[in-house]
């Protein structure tokens, strides 16, 4: 069999770029063969996404979407008379991001406004957890289905037996974009240690959505919590490893999510 994977993006730290690989890592284990598919390529994945343009599939080919933002350049890929499945990981709401990348917002919200296209236009509309599968049924497909994440435990190692030295120290994981209200877990974080330790810390890791955002971010830190707060870019899976290691406690007050993975 061969079924070839189509994303509208791929990065080397994005979740949905993950999910694709280790999609590809299990076909692969099965002997199914394919190419994997992504519109807006990071340089730092080069060489492991081919551009659509680039992709030749048989009539008898499996067409396998992840959807999670707009993708025009990939809906000519929806009338090929293949079998297509959809896997959906969800779009964020577009009213989180007007104020910091409109272009973004845009993105946000013409990918939700064409869900429904794709969501009809397969044979198998599957979400990554049963709130994605509910905004499936309601843009209209005619199946659904839950197929969770691959969660790959093995790459980050044992846990430490006991809890690590040092003063407590609280870990939030996930892009720095409104929607993870970072802002809220900055109040929480001041609050514990005004209440219960002084001299705890908090670590944020994740991407900026831009650098307006981080700037807020940091200068609120810096006034709740001055000194007591690390933010970090998104790392990868050997130091990520390490930050859960050295922490005391996880933390996410996120307002919009589809499935959570940092969690």
């Amino acid at each position: 069999m061969r079924i070839h994977q189509l994303l509208s993006g791929a990065g080397p730290v994005d979740a949905v770029t993950a999910q694709a690989l280790a999609y590809r890592r299990r076909f692969s284990s099965w002997g199914w063969d394919g190419e994997d598919v992504a519109v807006h390529l990071d340089p730092r994945v080069n060489g492991r996404f081919l551009a659509p343009r680039e992709l030749v599939a048989a009539p008898e080919d499996v067409l396998l979407f992840h959807y999670s933002a707009y993708a025009p350049r990939l809906r000519p890929w929806l009338g090929r008379p293949n079998a297509k499945l959809l896997v959906y990981h969800n779009v964020t709401p577009a009213r989180y991001l007007w104020g910091y990348e409109p272009v973004v917002a845009i993105h946000c919200a013409v990918g939700r406004s064409q869900l429904p296209d794709f969501a009809r236009g397969v044979d198998l509309a599957a979400g990554v957890s049963a709130y994605n599968a509910r905004e499936l049924a309601d843009a209209g497909a005619p199946r659904t289905a839950v197929v969770p994440i691959l969660f790959e435990a093995g790459a980050l190692g044992d846990a430490g037996p006991d809890l690590p030295p040092g003063p407590p120290t609280v870990l939030c994981v996930g892009r720095l974009t409104p929607h993870k209200r970072h802002d809220l877990v900055l109040r929480a974080f001041a609050l514990y240690r005004r209440e219960r330790a002084p001299d705890a810390r908090l670590v944020l890791v994740g991407e900026a959505v831009s650098a307006r955002y981080r700037a807020q971010i940091a200068e609120l830190a810096e006034r709740l919590a001055p000194g007591a707060v690390r933010i970090e870019s998104s790392r990868p899976a050997s130091e990520l490893a390490g930050r859960y290691r050295a922490a005391h406690a996880f933390l996410t007050l996120s307002e919009h999510e589809g499935f959570c993975i940092p969690l």
